[in-house]
Protein backbone atom coordinates (compact mmCIF):
# COMPACT_ATOMS: atom_id res chain seq x y z
CA UNK A 1 0.00 0.00 0.00
CA UNK A 2 1.38 3.42 -0.98
CA UNK A 3 2.31 6.13 1.49
CA UNK A 4 -0.46 8.30 0.02
CA UNK A 5 -3.23 5.87 0.88
CA UNK A 6 -1.81 5.37 4.38
CA UNK A 7 -2.11 9.12 4.96
CA UNK A 8 -5.66 9.11 3.58
CA UNK A 9 -6.93 6.38 5.89
CA UNK A 10 -5.11 7.66 9.00
CA UNK A 11 -7.69 8.92 11.51
CA UNK A 12 -10.44 8.59 8.91
CA UNK A 13 -13.81 7.45 10.34
CA UNK A 14 -14.40 5.12 7.37
CA UNK A 15 -11.03 3.75 6.21
CA UNK A 16 -12.59 0.70 4.56
CA UNK A 17 -14.48 2.93 2.12
CA UNK A 18 -11.24 4.62 1.06
CA UNK A 19 -9.40 1.28 0.84
CA UNK A 20 -12.15 -0.13 -1.40
CA UNK A 21 -11.91 2.89 -3.71
CA UNK A 22 -8.12 2.61 -3.80
CA UNK A 23 -8.29 -1.08 -4.78
CA UNK A 24 -10.41 -0.22 -7.82
CA UNK A 25 -8.13 2.69 -8.76
CA UNK A 26 -5.02 0.56 -8.29
CA UNK A 27 -6.40 -2.07 -10.66
CA UNK A 28 -7.24 0.66 -13.19
CA UNK A 29 -3.74 2.17 -12.88
CA UNK A 30 -2.21 -0.69 -14.85
CA UNK A 31 -4.25 0.37 -17.91
CA UNK A 32 -4.03 4.16 -17.66
CA UNK A 33 -1.39 6.84 -17.76
CA UNK A 34 -1.85 10.57 -18.08
CA UNK A 35 -0.52 12.35 -21.16
CA UNK A 36 1.85 14.22 -18.84
CA UNK A 37 3.57 10.92 -18.00
CA UNK A 38 2.36 11.07 -14.40
CA UNK A 39 0.64 7.85 -13.47
CA UNK A 40 -3.13 7.84 -13.08
CA UNK A 41 -2.76 6.64 -9.48
CA UNK A 42 -0.35 9.46 -8.58
CA UNK A 43 -2.82 12.02 -9.91
CA UNK A 44 -5.90 10.70 -8.12
CA UNK A 45 -4.01 10.29 -4.83
CA UNK A 46 -2.83 13.91 -5.10
CA UNK A 47 -6.44 14.98 -5.60
CA UNK A 48 -7.65 12.85 -2.67
CA UNK A 49 -4.91 14.17 -0.37
CA UNK A 50 -5.87 17.73 -1.21
CA UNK A 51 -9.52 16.94 -0.43
CA UNK A 52 -8.48 15.42 2.89
CA UNK A 53 -6.45 18.54 3.63
CA UNK A 54 -9.64 20.57 3.21
CA UNK A 55 -11.32 18.40 5.84
CA UNK A 56 -13.75 16.67 3.49
CA UNK A 57 -15.56 13.45 4.35
CA UNK A 58 -14.65 9.86 3.48
CA UNK A 59 -17.18 9.68 0.64
CA UNK A 60 -15.72 12.72 -1.12
CA UNK A 61 -12.16 11.45 -0.64
CA UNK A 62 -13.11 8.04 -2.06
CA UNK A 63 -14.79 9.75 -5.03
CA UNK A 64 -11.62 11.83 -5.51
CA UNK A 65 -9.63 8.60 -5.80
CA UNK A 66 -12.04 7.33 -8.46
CA UNK A 67 -12.92 10.58 -10.23
CA UNK A 68 -11.09 9.61 -13.46
CA UNK A 69 -11.92 5.92 -13.50
CA UNK A 70 -14.72 6.24 -16.08
CA UNK A 71 -12.75 8.41 -18.49
CA UNK A 72 -12.43 7.03 -21.99
CA UNK A 73 -14.61 4.00 -21.36
CA UNK A 74 -17.39 3.00 -23.78
CA UNK A 75 -20.93 3.36 -22.39
CA UNK A 76 -21.38 -0.36 -21.74
CA UNK A 77 -18.11 -0.60 -19.79
CA UNK A 78 -18.93 2.57 -17.84
CA UNK A 79 -22.18 0.98 -16.70
CA UNK A 80 -20.30 -2.09 -15.46
CA UNK A 81 -17.72 0.05 -13.65
CA UNK A 82 -20.43 2.18 -11.99
CA UNK A 83 -22.07 -1.04 -10.79
CA UNK A 84 -18.74 -2.22 -9.37
CA UNK A 85 -18.27 1.06 -7.50
CA UNK A 86 -21.82 0.88 -6.11
CA UNK A 87 -21.22 -2.70 -4.93
CA UNK A 88 -17.67 -2.41 -3.58
CA UNK A 89 -17.64 1.20 -2.37
CA UNK A 90 -21.05 2.94 -2.18
CA UNK A 91 -23.88 4.35 -4.27
CA UNK A 92 -23.04 7.90 -3.15
CA UNK A 93 -19.45 7.53 -4.33
CA UNK A 94 -20.69 6.13 -7.67
CA UNK A 95 -22.95 9.18 -8.09
CA UNK A 96 -20.07 11.60 -7.41
CA UNK A 97 -17.79 9.74 -9.82
CA UNK A 98 -20.39 9.89 -12.60
CA UNK A 99 -20.94 13.61 -12.10
CA UNK A 100 -17.17 14.21 -11.90
CA UNK A 101 -16.73 12.46 -15.25
CA UNK A 102 -19.25 14.80 -16.87
CA UNK A 103 -17.72 17.95 -15.40
CA UNK A 104 -14.21 16.68 -16.16
CA UNK A 105 -15.11 16.50 -19.84
CA UNK A 106 -15.13 20.31 -19.95
CA UNK A 107 -11.66 20.70 -21.45
CA UNK A 108 -12.59 23.29 -24.03
CA UNK A 109 -9.22 24.88 -24.66
CA UNK A 110 -7.39 21.63 -25.42
CA UNK A 111 -9.96 20.34 -27.87
CA UNK A 112 -9.32 20.15 -31.62
CA UNK A 113 -9.78 23.36 -33.58
CA UNK A 114 -9.66 25.58 -30.50
CA UNK A 115 -10.19 29.26 -31.28
CA UNK A 116 -9.23 31.29 -28.19
CA UNK A 117 -11.15 34.42 -29.23
CA UNK A 118 -14.33 32.51 -30.10
CA UNK A 119 -14.24 29.85 -27.38
CA UNK A 120 -13.45 32.28 -24.56
CA UNK A 121 -15.91 35.01 -25.55
CA UNK A 122 -17.70 36.44 -22.50
CA UNK A 123 -21.13 35.02 -23.33
CA UNK A 124 -19.66 31.55 -23.85
CA UNK A 125 -17.70 31.82 -20.60
CA UNK A 126 -20.91 32.63 -18.74
CA UNK A 127 -22.64 29.59 -20.27
CA UNK A 128 -19.72 27.30 -19.46
CA UNK A 129 -19.74 28.34 -15.80
CA UNK A 130 -23.45 27.59 -15.68
CA UNK A 131 -22.74 24.21 -17.28
CA UNK A 132 -20.20 23.34 -14.56
CA UNK A 133 -22.80 23.92 -11.83
CA UNK A 134 -25.59 22.19 -13.77
CA UNK A 135 -23.58 19.05 -14.49
CA UNK A 136 -22.06 18.84 -11.02
CA UNK A 137 -25.39 18.89 -9.10
CA UNK A 138 -23.39 18.65 -5.88
CA UNK A 139 -20.74 20.97 -4.45
CA UNK A 140 -18.53 17.96 -3.68
CA UNK A 141 -18.21 17.29 -7.41
CA UNK A 142 -16.98 20.84 -7.97
CA UNK A 143 -14.45 20.48 -5.15
CA UNK A 144 -13.14 17.28 -6.74
CA UNK A 145 -12.89 18.90 -10.15
CA UNK A 146 -11.15 22.02 -8.86
CA UNK A 147 -8.65 19.84 -7.00
CA UNK A 148 -8.04 17.82 -10.15
CA UNK A 149 -7.45 20.94 -12.24
CA UNK A 150 -5.10 22.25 -9.57
CA UNK A 151 -2.99 19.10 -9.75
CA UNK A 152 -3.04 19.15 -13.56
CA UNK A 153 -1.70 22.72 -13.58
CA UNK A 154 1.48 21.47 -11.92
CA UNK A 155 2.09 18.96 -14.74
CA UNK A 156 1.62 20.87 -18.00
CA UNK A 157 5.22 20.78 -19.21
CA UNK A 158 4.40 18.01 -21.71
CA UNK A 159 2.27 20.55 -23.63
CA UNK A 160 3.51 23.26 -25.96
CA UNK A 161 3.68 26.82 -24.59
CA UNK A 162 0.53 27.94 -26.40
CA UNK A 163 -1.46 24.93 -25.16
CA UNK A 164 -0.28 25.60 -21.60
CA UNK A 165 -1.44 29.20 -21.93
CA UNK A 166 -4.80 28.15 -23.39
CA UNK A 167 -5.42 25.71 -20.54
CA UNK A 168 -4.36 28.28 -17.94
CA UNK A 169 -6.57 30.95 -19.48
CA UNK A 170 -9.49 28.54 -19.30
CA UNK A 171 -8.77 28.07 -15.59
CA UNK A 172 -8.67 31.84 -15.01
CA UNK A 173 -11.84 32.51 -17.00
CA UNK A 174 -14.01 29.60 -15.85
CA UNK A 175 -12.75 27.75 -12.78
CA UNK A 176 -11.29 30.60 -10.71
CA UNK A 177 -14.70 32.38 -10.78
CA UNK A 178 -16.37 29.09 -9.81
CA UNK A 179 -14.06 28.79 -6.78
CA UNK A 180 -14.67 32.44 -5.92
CA UNK A 181 -18.45 32.03 -6.13
CA UNK A 182 -18.22 29.16 -3.66
CA UNK A 183 -15.79 31.10 -1.40
CA UNK A 184 -13.11 28.40 -1.73
CA UNK A 185 -10.32 30.91 -1.30
CA UNK A 186 -7.33 28.56 -0.98
CA UNK A 187 -8.11 26.80 -4.27
CA UNK A 188 -8.93 30.10 -5.98
CA UNK A 189 -5.60 31.58 -4.93
CA UNK A 190 -3.56 28.54 -5.98
CA UNK A 191 -5.33 28.24 -9.33
CA UNK A 192 -4.66 31.92 -10.00
CA UNK A 193 -0.99 31.70 -9.01
CA UNK A 194 -0.25 28.61 -11.12
CA UNK A 195 -2.22 29.88 -14.12
CA UNK A 196 -0.54 33.28 -13.93
CA UNK A 197 2.83 31.55 -13.95
CA UNK A 198 1.97 29.78 -17.21
CA UNK A 199 0.43 32.85 -18.85
CA UNK A 200 3.15 35.32 -17.85
CA UNK A 201 6.31 33.35 -17.01
CA UNK A 202 8.53 36.38 -17.59
CA UNK A 203 6.66 38.41 -14.95
CA UNK A 204 6.79 35.52 -12.48
CA UNK A 205 10.53 35.27 -13.05
CA UNK A 206 10.88 39.01 -12.42
CA UNK A 207 8.94 38.71 -9.15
Amino acid sequence: MSKGIEILIKNDPNPELIRAAFEIAEKDDTEKKQESGKSYLQHVLSVALFLKGMGLDSTTIAAGILHDVLDGLPSSTKKIMVGEIEKKVSGDVAFLVQRSTEVGAIYFSLGPGFDRKKNLAEERIKNLKKMVFAQARDIRVILIELSSRLDNLTHLDYLGKEEQKAYSLEIIKIFVPVAERLSIWEIKSRLEDLSFGKLFPEKLEWL
